[in-house]
């Protein structure tokens, strides 16, 4: 049997001066310069570990077992102590749905703090952008083709994607949170500030 190889690990950093945690995980070796991804918690690397820091690995694995390990950590702190870490999700998009309480902002609220933090501001983009495209991936790909041909000069072809690109919109389901209104673009004010900007 072919033994699995390690392809990263789990890993938990306290911060002494906050009184916080923050588990992460990270393709690669504990021993590499690697710290951690928060857009919260202070940014370091391993030259320069403020004092009061100090990290434990948690687990060695594939990319799939950490990502598994990172998500179970995360989703038993959040429903026990979530104040206490610096943690915004709970865990990599790319293997946990980012949707409901899964969402980065939900302890908040999605759109809490969102303006006042710009780390908060293009996190709370990224994933609502990323749950969006799940959800319609052909709306995104009918406005970029309008925005495409209007900016190449050919109107009628734009005007075709346009087309596409609002019937997409209107297709979409109603925001179930009740905090999103569609907004159906009109095209000769649409048409105006592409080619401004």
């Amino acid at each position: 049997m072919k033994k699995m190889v390690d392809e990263g690990f789990v890993y938990i950093w306290y911060d002494a001066q906050n009184k916080k945690y923050y588990i992460g995980k990270h393709q690669g070796n504990p021993d590499d310069s690697y710290t951690h991804s928060s857009t919260v918690m202070k940014r370091f690397n391993k030259d320069n570990i403020p004092k009061g820091f100090r990290r434990r690995i948690l687990l060695t694995g594939t990319k799939e077992e950490i990502a598994f390990v990172e998500n179970t950590y995360l989703r038993n702190r959040k429903n026990k102590c979530w104040d206490r870490y610096h943690n915004l999700g709970v865990g990599d998009p790319r293997y946990v749905s980012m949707e409901g309480e899964n969402n980065n902002n939900y302890k908040d609220g999605f759109f809490t703090g969102r303006t006042k933090d710009r780390a908060i501001y293009k996190a709370t983009d990224k994933i609502r952008n990323a749950i969006r495209h799940k959800e319609n991936p052909e709306r995104g790909r009918c406005r970029m083709k309008a925005r495409y041909y209007l900016l190449k000069g050919d109107e009628d072809i734009a005007k075709q994607w346009f087309d596409a690109w609002v019937l997409q919109i209107n297709n979409q389901p109603e925001s179930t949170k009740g905090n999103y209104k569609k907004k159906i673009p009109i095209w000769n004010e649409w048409k105006k500030i592409q080619k401004k900007g």
